[in-house]
């Protein structure tokens, strides 16, 4: 066996550390990436409103796409962390081809696929004569974009289940400022280019994240020499790779989509009750993705250490990481309630100035918001068990906290007692709390169990 290069050892040193050390870099990235899809639309939205409402018909299929690259890369950083947890670095640089092999056969099985289908399926979906064309000269030049998406998101994670945190929020950055430049040359035609419309915005995020794939490829390579010609995988050891890594990947995959599920409910759900909570919901939901960003990156790293952990059998270290993920929900949770509760009116205001949607969003924000130390512990637990190599108890609290006791909430607070709009926000509250006060019982009991 090969000892682990101070890079990689997350099975030494103070928990709490490690996981803050890397947890800032993610941030970056996770904030990059969530700006590059902002520029994206922003531009495009200059073309005219048909151009932004047939974009707008693109978001399932990315969403989709995305969900699929969050699921590969859960396994791959599971098993990965977990063989250099082992100190067995012949079996990570195996891993870490047959993990690149297996991410670049299915999207781009799904990416021809997808080229196959673009006007039958986008007719399903509902657009329109005008729009199609406009989704066409998009959609055949992001499909094959998805490849240069997906493997850096998976390179990365082998970086980060490595130790190696900072080179990914570097990648991810760069990304996003490629494209942010790129967006309005491309699209507008500016110094004497050719103006390509959304085709310009689908190819600046082609080259954006070409340059991280690139990046990161190169750091895997040199730096952590993770990926090397002598440790290439036999047919039959990928076989056995791919199959633990779809055994994790495909319920993070399910687990990642339950989210958009949700939200398209609750969406539906409100339209029924007025049609000004969708606008108010839209905003709100947006604002959170920025106000958990850090507990989304902190779940990325806490996989990553409960893997290594785990594999090492350091099992106190595996429940100490919990520990330590739940003390940060738990700070993050309540400084961003506490924020939305007192700026909601500027917060509101600074999207809308529509009155209704105002008074909404601030309703939504004195309700929702002291629910995220109980979210944040949820998709923590889950993290832990994926890097643990056991997927479906994150895939069962998203579903009961997401689905099930969620639309409970919502037939018996907003249709049985007739609270509106309300009604729907103290279901979102009230469902994510019953499902962490399970999780975390549930969760104690199956982390000593596991690592007893």
């Amino acid at each position: 066996m090969t000892k682990n290069t101070p890079s990689r050892r997350l099975t030494e040193g103070n928990v709490m550390h490690h996981i803050l050390r890397m947890t800032f870099p993610m941030v970056i990235g996770l904030v990059a990436t969530i700006s590059m899809s902002v520029a994206d639309t922003w531009f495009v939205a200059q073309l005219g409103k048909e151009y932004l409402s047939a974009i707008s018909f693109t978001f399932p299929i990315a969403m989709f796409v995305l969900s699929i690259g969050i699921g590969l890369s859960s396994g791959t950083g599971a098993l990965v962390a977990q063989a250099l947890g082992a100190d067995d670095l012949a079996r990570t640089r195996r891993m870490t081809l047959s993990a690149i092999i297996l991410s670049f056969l299915i999207i781009t099985s799904f990416t021809l696929l997808g080229l196959a289908t673009i006007n039958p399926l986008f007719t399903v979906l509902g657009a329109s004569e005008i729009e199609l064309p406009i989704i066409h000269d998009y959609m055949v030049f992001w499909y094959p974009s998805m490849i240069v998406l997906i493997i850096p998101m998976t390179v990365n994670t082998i970086l980060r289940s490595a130790g190696n945190a900072k080179w990914p929020g570097i990648s991810m950055f760069t990304a996003a400022i490629v494209n942010a430049i790129l967006d309005p040359i491309l699209i507008f035609g500016l110094f004497d280019l050719p103006a390509l419309g959304v085709k310009g915005a689908a190819i600046s995020s082609i080259i954006g994240s070409s340059v991280s794939t690139i990046i990161s490829l190169y750091i895997l390579i040199k730096q952590e020499k993770l990926l090397t010609t002598e440790s290439h995988p036999t047919f039959a050891s990928f076989r056995k790779h791919a199959k633990g890594i779809l055994a994790i990947g495909v319920p993070a995959s399910i687990s990642q989509m339950i989210g958009p599920l949700s939200s398209s409910l609750v969406t539906a759900i409100l339209a029924r009750i007025n049609v000004d909570a969708v606008s108010a919901f839209g905003i709100a939901t947006r604002i959170e993705g920025l106000a958990m960003v850090i507990m989304f990156a902190m779940t990325a790293i806490i996989n990553s250490m409960a893997a290594q952990n785990y594999g090492a059998g350091k099992f106190d270290r595996v429940q100490e990481t919990l520990k330590s993920g739940y003390l940060i929900c738990l700070i993050t949770g309540l400084c961003s309630a506490i924020f939305l509760f007192i700026f909601a009116r500027p917060v509101a205001l600074f999207f809308t100035d529509a009155p209704k949607v105002i008074d909404l969003t601030i309703d939504y924000f004195k309700i929702v918001p002291i629910s995220y130390l109980a979210y944040g512990m949820i998709i923590t637990i889950g993290a832990l068990f994926n890097g643990m190599g056991k997927p479906k108890i994150g895939l069962y609290l998203s579903f009961m906290q997401r689905i099930l006791f969620l639309m409970v909430a919502i037939g018996l607070l907003t249709f049985m007692l007739d609270l509106g709009t309300q009604g729907v926000f103290a279901s979102i509250t009230i469902s994510s709390a019953i499902v962490a006060c399970y999780a975390y019982i549930k969760g104690k009991h199956l982390v000593d169990k596991h690592t007893a």
